[in-house]
């Protein structure tokens, strides 16, 4: 510390010829205990407090522009000052009433803010700057005391701000921890609801009832709980990136209340599930009980016929048929006897060895020889044996009796006989379990 020149009559009262002297030792001292903190010599302090004037008053008309270029005449109007407390506290200063005030009037502005507001002492009068050249020691000594009082701020502005991005991290975390909150509610309350609905369900009395619950589970199924599916999807993701998130950043785990916890999700979800199987068991049990036989449509035609046939050939309309009209009956059902004997038989068949045959007689057997039963495995191969004439496969042609639509069934599900026809009575067995 080089203090040459000064003594200690110069700390005793002399006026103003000494003031120069003490301003000169006191921003010895100060550049001294800067330089230590900078860590390196007083010709790199004043550069770096240039810099950081330059820095701060960036932008403000009159003053950097053009730049503030040394401590001295660029400080004569005062204005580096005022834009210096502006820009830290532009409340306390009118910067546009500084840009026409005059040198005196800005440099008192200067030094009373700072000295009332900012508590940054008065070490100088407004005569000592509005001069030709200002004394540089001095400029550079009360200068360096609004360095002091505002870096500080600037520390404060720094850590406000990384506070600042910090909370605003911690905000968007803790939205997204409430949104998963709020949906997993959301979505638990609906599997609750879902599952209440089929407490005491009435799966209905007809079979249009019956029918109606299963198109009401069919659409829980394929309508409603494959977008909460997915909602639960996205839960375990949202889940699973605010814990990455967290853990990467140095965080706490994130704890939602007990009932949200995944596990908690998936077990909704999986007795959802259970009861909605159970539901399904009991929507299908009560529909196959309104399931009705196959209607058996050609037959009850036939048995038109048959009765038809009956009554066209009951000449005396006493419900009962000579042998000759049950010849002729017999003809115009298709039934033909080559023979007398044979229609003798047949006769005596029928009638039961009675002389005349009774419409109940004449039904029974004429539907038991035409009319198929559809639960009846032997009935179903009787007639394709009349289809075969009795043969035990059919035929190509024997297929024409049949539909297009069924001649293409039989060749693709019936197996062959080594004869190259169809074998009906295997598949009739194979179908029917007899």
């Amino acid at each position: 510390m080089n203090l040459k020149g000064v003594g200690a009559e110069n700390l005793v009262d002399h006026g103003d010829r000494d003031k120069a002297v003490l301003l000169g030792m006191v921003f010895t001292i100060i550049l001294d205990y800067a330089a230590r903190g900078f860590g390196g010599a007083a010709s790199e302090v004043k550069r770096a407090l240039l810099e950081w004037v330059n820095k701060k008053t960036d932008g403000y008309e009159r003053v950097n522009p053009p730049g503030v270029n040394n401590f001295t005449k660029d400080w004569r109007n005062g204005l580096a000052w005022c834009a210096l407390i502006h820009k830290h506290r532009p409340e306390l200063i009118d910067w546009n009433a500084c840009l026409n005030a005059s040198n005196k009037e800005n440099l008192e502005t200067a030094f009373s803010v700072a000295d009332t507001q900012l508590g940054i002492p008065r070490l100088l009068d407004v005569e000592d700057c509005d001069v030709e050249n200002p004394d540089e020691k001095s400029i550079i000594t009360y200068t360096m005391e609004y360095f002091f009082r505002f870096a500080n701020e600037g520390l404060k502005d720094a850590a406000a701000a990384q506070a600042a991005e910090w909370l605003k991290f911690l905000r968007e975390i803790f939205a997204r921890q409430n949104d998963y909150e709020r949906r997993a509610r959301l979505l638990l309350n609906w599997t609750k609801a879902a599952r209440a609905a089929w407490d005491g369900y009435s799966f209905g009395n007809t079979l249009e009832e019956a029918n109606e619950a299963f198109n009401q589970l069919r659409k829980f199924v394929t309508t409603d709980k494959p977008p909460r599916e997915g909602e639960k999807m996205d839960l375990e993701a949202l889940f699973a990136e605010i814990q990455t998130t967290l853990q990467v950043n140095g965080l706490a785990p994130f704890q939602p209340p007990e009932d949200v916890m995944p596990e908690r999700i998936q077990k909704a979800m999986d007795l959802l599930t259970e009861d909605q199987n159970s539901q399904g068991a009991k929507v299908r049990e009560n529909r196959f009980r309104f399931i009705e036989k196959k209607e058996d449509k050609s037959g009850a035609e036939l048995s038109k016929q048959i009765e038809a046939s009956f009554k066209s050939f009951d000449a005396s309309k006493n419900s009962r048929l000579s042998p000759i009209e049950f010849e002729a009956a017999c003809m115009q059902m298709g039934v033909v006897s080559k023979d007398q004997a044979q229609k003798d038989a047949l006769f005596s068949k029928v009638a039961q060895g009675g002389s005349e045959i009774t419409y109940d007689q004449y039904f029974a057997w004429m539907k038991s020889r035409m009319v198929l039963s559809l639960d009846d495995p032997d009935s179903v191969r009787g007639a394709f044996s009349t289809i075969a004439d009795g043969k035990p496969g059919l035929s190509e042609a024997d297929l024409n009796a049949l539909p297009a639509e069924d001649r293409e069934f039989v060749k693709e599900n019936f197996k062959r006989n080594a004869d190259g026809t169809y074998d009906y009575a295997k598949f009739v067995t194979e179908q029917m379990g007899r």
